[in-house]
């Protein structure tokens, strides 16, 4: 990990990377969305002090969940509305943020005209309207107290570039480990999810219900339907 320095005339640079015992500095972190792939700046723009012409140099690289929880406070850029517009958002429509706004303790906003608009606790009416995420998880709650399919549907109407991000996005949230293979498609990765999250989230399954519906995620009532209007039908009471 390399933390960035910013100096006293606004330039970037980079702190030695952080390993071992190393002590974290005090540290803050920031979100945004990214535009164009071509905005973004590179490890080598940063070496080599070029890249400062990109909309991306004015953002930060985006980091993992502990990086995001274990900072002193987040900054939230939205970069698309005005004030008025804050609902309306692409911020809390992409994958990725989804744990820029749950992990930090502090997490503030700020419009395109570099206006504060407030911070997590504050805008916790408005998020919870937006996300239906509940509001005692904006406030800090362990994650690990929400039920599997509470936490799957906070990233329902999200997206993510690479298909394979939407099921990556949530292994913070979901304290889980393994490897980013991308490539494989979003329904393997949410099995390889699926088959390491098993035990640790049986602990924490609100009922059998529950535990249905996650394993079975589509309702067969409408797969019935489905198979009628394309196929002809079923045999009767088959689909139960």
């Amino acid at each position: 990990m390399h933390p960035l320095r910013r100096s006293d005339t606004g330039e970037f640079s980079l702190v030695k990377d952080l390993v071992g015992d190393n002590k974290i500095p005090l540290y803050a972190i920031l979100s945004h969305t990214w535009g164009a792939d071509t905005d973004k700046v590179t490890f080598e723009d940063l070496i080599n002090s070029t890249g400062k012409d990109k909309p991306g140099y004015k953002k930060a690289i985006n980091s993992i969940f502990r990086w995001y929880r274990d900072a002193t406070r987040c900054y939230v850029y939205l970069s698309d509305p005005w004030e008025s517009d804050f609902r309306n958002s692409k911020w809390f429509t992409r994958g990725w943020t989804l744990q820029e706004l749950l992990a930090p303790s502090l997490v503030e906003s700020f419009s395109w005209e570099r206006k504060r608009l407030g911070d997590k606790r504050s805008l916790t009416q408005q998020i919870y309207e937006i996300t239906g995420i509940p509001k005692s998880a904006l406030q800090g709650a362990a994650l690990s107290q929400f039920g599997v399919t509470e936490r799957l549907s906070w990233i329902k109407h999200r997206h993510t570039k690479l298909e394979e991000d939407a099921v990556y996005s949530l292994l913070g949230i979901f304290d889980i480990s393994m490897p980013l293979i991308y490539g494989e498609g979003r329904d393997k990765a949410f099995k390889r999810l699926r088959r390491r999250s098993i035990k640790p989230w049986g602990n924490f399954l609100k009922d059998d219900q529950e535990c249905i519906q996650y394993l079975r995620l589509t309702d067969p009532r409408d797969d019935k339907k489905r198979i009628e209007d394309t196929k002809g039908g079923l045999l009767k009471d088959s689909y139960r």
